[in-house]
């Protein structure tokens, strides 16, 4: 079976070849060439009539169904499950092609092993589409995701809201990405340390002093979605001032006073990585 665009036209030609080979089909803006999917289709049924492919079974994020009759006719058939996107980097490719079908026409193309064939236009539908702010919002969670290589949960799925607090990470973390560093509000920090010799605590902290803190995930005040874990995030207090106190118990109570503005920026570390050589 194979499908030809060939004069803006789809046209179905049948040839004895294994029911069971796959068919790629290609969405594309024909605004924006770089937003486009590809979703594999299986033969389904085929008759004297039509020949039926689709992609229900593999439950990707948009089902697609192609009838293509003798005549060189194309009936396609989709429906859009952005609850399906595994991760936010899957969530912002499908909706960008999602308003792309609602504001613009879209590519239909066949990938016949690496040669694409164009099959027909798709009209825009002129539904409702996501919003900027939402689209702008699942791109910077790609980056985020690309950038620390930590998976963010879809957005777009089931009993998920982006909040308040989810939204000020995003756009802290973006400026991270952007500019090494990102002002954030801390006033006084609280901490218990498993130390008795008190005295030569108080020695160490004395006066006024500079502050890193990394390595805990609660340290970096920030949360997409639930995920706190954002690599090599510091956050650094210029100026502080620290008060002891003794709890007694082997323990002691480090409260901190910010003097100065913090900040959180990005540390990047020195990855030793295994070398290759040929013998």
């Amino acid at each position: 079976m194979f499908m030809d665009g060939a004069n803006e036209k789809a046209t179905l030609y049948v040839a004895p070849v294994p029911d069971n080979e796959p068919r790629i089909l290609v969405l594309r803006s024909k605004k924006e060439p770089d937003v486009s999917i590809l979703s594999t289709l299986k033969l389904v049924d085929k008759t004297l009539d039509e020949v039926v492919m689709n992609n229900y079974a593999a439950k990707e994020p948009i089902d697609v169904e192609a009838r293509f009759t003798p005549e060189g006719q194309l009936k396609l058939n989709y429906k859009f499950q952005l609850n399906r996107c595994r991760d936010a980097v899957i969530a912002y490719r499908y909706a960008r092609i999602f308003n792309a079908i609602q504001q613009d026409t879209v590519e239909l193309l066949l990938d016949d092993m690496g040669i694409e064939r164009k099959l027909m236009d798709i009209p825009k539908r002129g539904g409702e589409s996501l919003s900027e702010g939402y689209e702008r919002a699942l791109r910077d969670m790609a980056r985020i995701q690309n950038f620390f290589k930590v998976r963010l949960p879809n957005p777009l799925g089931e009993h998920r809201e982006l909040k308040k607090n989810d939204y000020w990470s995003i756009q802290t973390l973006v400026k991270i990405i952007d500019e090494g560093m990102a002002d954030i509000k801390v006033t006084n920090l609280s901490f218990v340390l498993l130390r008795d010799d008190i005295d030569k605590l108080r020695e160490e902290t004395d006066g006024e002093s500079a502050m890193a803190l990394a390595g805990d995930p609660k340290l970096n005040m920030l949360s997409i979605l639930g995920v706190t874990d954002f690599p090599n995030i510091e956050l650094i207090l210029p100026r502080t001032k620290v008060e002891v106190t003794d709890l007694g118990d082997g323990t002691a109570k480090l409260d901190v006073s910010v003097l100065e503005k913090p900040f959180l920026r990005y540390r990047e570390d020195k990855i030793n990585t295994p070398e290759a050589s040929w013998s």
